[in-house]
């Protein structure tokens, strides 16, 4: 059976068009993982969001300025949480 939870991974969610991905996607009942390099912002933008009433927001900063650091990344840090997830 397909749960019907849904949820988003935004890169570069802490500003400009990324941001307002964020905020539609929150919107529609997703739950949003926004991405920044830079924490201060990433978490005031998630801060941002929950203001104007949307819960279900999360942060995890991200560096993707190519695919050799995304799948170091994937690897170190990611990827057991996404094992965790499918347990859900």
């Amino acid at each position: 059976m397909l749960s019907s939870f849904r949820c988003a991974v935004v890169t570069g969610g802490n500003k400009g068009i990324g941001h307002e991905r964020c905020r539609q996607l929150a919107s529609n009942g997703i739950l949003v993982i926004l991405t920044a390099r830079d924490k201060k912002k990433g978490i005031s933008a998630v801060e941002n969001l929950k203001e104007s009433g949307l819960s279900d927001v999360l942060f995890h900063q991200l560096d993707v300025k190519g695919p050799i650091r995304v799948l170091f990344h994937w690897q170190t840090s990611l990827k057991p949480d996404l094992e965790n997830w499918t347990s859900w």
